[in-house]
């Protein structure tokens, strides 16, 4: 068998500065508060409910504004937005987070932006393999409450709000029980003439 010729390539990038990653895939974002970037949008249907759906890749920026943030840098997050009434809601926190108009979706409007978003893990619907064994159950990092870069900051700096106060009750003498409201009977009716046959009795 004659052996193929080799021929080299390169590719221009510091992998120094690369964690490595087992398995091929991404390691799973932990929950939080993340600064990401949009990079990718693409409409598709829904495999549940073949509904069409836009689905978002965020990538985790490299300059995070909370604590343990950094770890993930350069990781990719994916959301699915699906076009149906009860989710619409969803569309709209994305475009107000991006600072695009609300008149009308435009993947133009969102790609490239950055904001904050939060991660939260959920596990996945139970499947099974080609014999009917159940398989492991997938937990995915889902993102929610998209909003501004400086939403936490205008929040952060927002008074709070006054506090609930209550009347205090007047206290009772040392010793001796606290006395029952006094409560003042209504005056009873003013007494009526007597009445014969339906017709008022005639005085003397």
């Amino acid at each position: 068998m004659a052996t193929q010729e080799f021929a080299d390539f390169e590719i221009d990038y510091d992998f120094s500065t690369v964690k490595p990653m087992e398995g091929g895939g991404y390691e799973l974002v932990a929950e939080g508060t993340y600064k990401v970037q949009v990079i990718g949008l693409e409409q598709k249907n829904s495999k549940k409910s073949n509904k069409p759906m836009v689905v978002v890749e965020f990538l985790i920026t490299e300059d995070q504004p909370y604590e343990g943030a950094q770890e993930f840098a350069g990781q990719h997050l994916w959301n699915n937005y699906v076009v149906s009434d009860k989710a619409m809601g969803r569309f709209a926190q994305l475009m107000i987070a991006c600072g695009a108009p609300l008149d009308k979706f435009r993947a133009s409007a969102i790609y490239g932006q950055e904001i904050l978003v939060d991660v939260v893990h959920n596990e996945g619907e139970v499947t099974t393999d080609a014999e009917g064994n159940p398989l492991p159950i997938k937990t995915f990092a889902n993102v929610y409450k998209e909003r501004s870069l400086d939403a936490d900051q205008v929040e952060a700096e927002a008074p709070p709000p006054p506090p609930v106060t209550r009347a205090p009750r007047a206290a009772a003498p040392a010793g001796k029980p606290a006395a029952a409201p006094k409560v003042t009977a209504p005056p009873p009716p003013a007494p009526r003439s007597p009445v014969r046959n339906g017709a008022a009795a005639r005085r003397a």
